[in-house]
């Protein structure tokens, strides 16, 4: 997905989650949200979960997003 990401926007992203100091200010609320969704699927789909536990992961994601939004 070379025209869907920012591979220097991705990079820093993921050293922010790291908290190896890497800095998202700059970075827009758009493109954050896109690169934190395309990082994600990417991701999920290397971890080959099987089906329980795909589920399991939506399930843990879908609590923790209601949660945010209260």
């Amino acid at each position: 997905m070379p025209d869907l990401i920012n591979p220097e926007v991705a990079e820093r992203i993921i050293l922010r989650m790291l908290d190896q100091g890497g800095s998202v200010s700059g970075i827009d609320a758009d493109t954050m949200i896109r690169h934190q969704i395309i990082l994600l699927a990417g991701l999920i789909g290397d971890a080959n979960l099987s089906e329980s536990e795909l589920n399991e992961f939506m399930q843990k994601i879908r609590v923790d997003a209601d949660e945010l939004l209260e």
